[in-house]
């Protein structure tokens, strides 16, 4: 071999030998590069030695915004009533009860709003039936006789005894004999008991409407008629233990303006009605709410 081809054999094995450690350092900075890449990975990972793992929360309840809150439900109870006045007490018959109707078997104990007048010319004039049905105020049936009287009107509170039928609620006398009126009657019967099934008894003239603890259980509105005993019969009444609260409307057209009120029991005996006078726990009881209520409102 002579010298140039040595010298090329020289050259081209210098070269190769180049390649080769050129390779090696790639490869190894390849990994270097690659081990720093995972070692930053794995730092940004794992929790330091002052955190600790947080469990991924659970996905949360899918919420209706669209849907309307909804009330709870409660059963229905008996009125809680607090006597205003007119306050009586229902006896029930005993064996030896009078079959013969007296004073003590009708409700005389009322405290009375009223009157509202109308002309003759109202509802359809006439008889002017559809007087009965008017609101001459804004919750007739929650009527409880402590409300302010409106306008024109006040509430009386009597006994209305000694008239010449017995039983008798003669408004005529109470408001000086007026024609084209209306009132309305409050009056709380406490009954040491439950009452069911009993039979209320009412007459009127004119027009009437009965309710007790807010629900209507007799209504008259046809024509006008003159008054007198049980001219109405409604059947299947009850009344809760304690206090019961009764709403009477009653209507006049022209002439003669009262109403009865009584109640037989199951057997078409006569209930006594007399007046009672609050007992000395239920003036206990109406004081302490009464400052209940007074706190609350100095408190707000």
């Amino acid at each position: 071999m002579c010298g140039t081809e040595r010298q090329w054999m020289w050259v081209l094995c210098c070269g190769m030998a180049l390649m080769v450690a050129a390779a090696g350092c790639d490869s190894r900075q390849g990994s270097s590069e690659s081990a720093e890449e995972q070692a930053e990975a794995a730092a940004t990972e794992a929790p330091t030695e002052n955190e600790t793992e947080v469990a991924a929360p659970e996905p949360a309840e899918a919420v209706n915004e669209g849907a309307q809150e909804q009330p709870e439900v409660t059963p229905q109870e008996a009125e809680a009533v607090e006597p205003v006045g007119a306050v009586n007490e229902v006896v029930p018959p005993g064996p030896d009860a009078d079959p013969f109707l007296t004073e003590e078997d009708f409700v005389m104990r009322w405290r009375v709003l009223g009157p509202f007048t109308f002309d003759a010319a109202d509802f359809g004039g006439g008889d002017q039936p559809a007087s009965a049905d008017e609101l001459f105020v804004e919750d007739e049936a929650g009527l409880t006789g402590g409300e302010a009287a409106p306008d024109g009107t006040y509430w009386h509170e009597a006994t209305f005894e000694g008239n010449v039928q017995a039983g008798q609620v003669d408004l005529d006398a109470l408001y000086d004999g007026i024609n084209h009126a209306a009132a309305y009657a409050v009056a709380y019967l406490y009954c040491p008991q439950p009452i069911e099934n009993a039979t209320l008894w009412v007459g009127s003239d004119d027009y009437i409407k009965v309710w007790i603890n807010g629900e209507l259980v007799h209504s008259y509105g046809v024509e006008r008629r003159g008054s007198d005993w049980d001219q109405d019969e409604v059947s299947g009444v009850s009344m809760q233990e304690g206090y019961n609260r009764v709403v009477v409307k009653c209507v006049d057209v022209v002439g003669g303006w009262d109403f009865y009120f009584r109640l037989d029991d199951a057997e078409q005996n006569p209930y006594m009605i007399r007046p009672r006078e609050p007992q000395p726990q239920e003036e206990e009881s109406a004081a302490e709410e009464e400052m209940e209520t007074d706190t609350e409102q100095a408190s707000e």
